[in-house]
């Protein structure tokens, strides 16, 4: 009894290991081709099966199965093979007369054959669609990649206007400031004029016109800026306007002479 009990509980037991379960099986060939390009035609398979009804189980683009025939507990089952799709028909009713597995055989390989052939007209839609949308994704990210090529011209054209802007303001402005500086020496008392005919001292930020009171005025306006630009360079204007930018708040504003900066 003991060892009746022993042997059911083996074949149990094989019958959870088995990949289709407890029965018989046939399995063949159906479509010859490299591992790798056989995924389009499991997902036709599950097309054409989902269209006729069937419930289809998948794994990726390697295994379909469905049950075919619920009376016999027959399976079939696609899986892709290193050398292609094989078929298994499988039944789970195993004790049947051998005439009828026979037919029920029949039944599932004729059914699976038929749907093999269906798929392969669907499989070559699926690669077109793959193609397109393969061809799709290119085009536009060639497009992206041109945009973003042209996004990085215009910012690089825009930086490398800026700074000619600066450079031109930095040596007008310089001239400016040595000119006014000679110009706005302390005169000698003795000689005529003076002061009385005002300072010519002046410089100009943003366009913007200011009359200075000093070369000191002025070289707060724009002396130090300029200065720190012409130690280190273009490359560190960012700083420079943090650490010395143009102030002309000793100096008047006077919008007429505009046209002079």
């Amino acid at each position: 009894m003991l060892h009746r009990i022993a042997r059911l509980a083996r074949a149990t037991l094989l019958c959870l290991l088995l990949v289709h379960g407890c029965g018989v099986s046939r399995s063949h060939l159906v479509e010859e081709r490299p591992a790798e390009e056989a995924g389009p035609y499991i997902e036709a398979l599950v097309r054409v099966a989902q269209a006729r009804g069937y419930e289809v189980r998948t794994q990726e683009d390697r295994v379909a199965k469905f049950v075919f025939d619920p009376e016999s507990r027959g399976w079939i089952t696609y899986q892709v093979k290193r050398n292609g799709i094989v078929m298994v028909v499988t039944l789970g009713e195993d004790e049947a007369p051998q005439d009828q597995l026979d037919a029920a055989f029949a039944q599932g390989e004729a059914l699976g054959r038929e749907l093999m052939d269906e798929a392969r007209g669907v499989a070559v839609e699926i690669l077109a669609e793959r193609q397109r949308e393969a061809e799709l994704r290119a085009e536009r990210e060639r497009r992206e990649a041109a945009e973003e090529e042209e996004r990085d011209r215009q910012r690089a054209a825009e930086r490398e206007q800026r700074r000619a802007e600066l450079a031109a303001f930095m040596a007008d402005n310089q001239s400016r400031s040595r000119a006014n500086a000679v110009g706005n020496d302390e005169p000698d008392p003795g000689q005529p004029g003076g002061n009385e005919g005002g300072s010519s001292a002046h410089c100009c930020v943003n366009g913007q016109f200011y009359d200075c009171p000093s070369a000191a005025a002025v070289d707060q306006c724009v002396g130090r800026f300029t200065r720190c630009i012409s130690g280190c360079g273009m490359s560190c204007m960012e700083q420079c306007l943090q650490s010395d930018p143009p102030d002309p708040s000793s100096c008047n504003r006077e919008p007429s002479r505009d046209g002079e900066c």
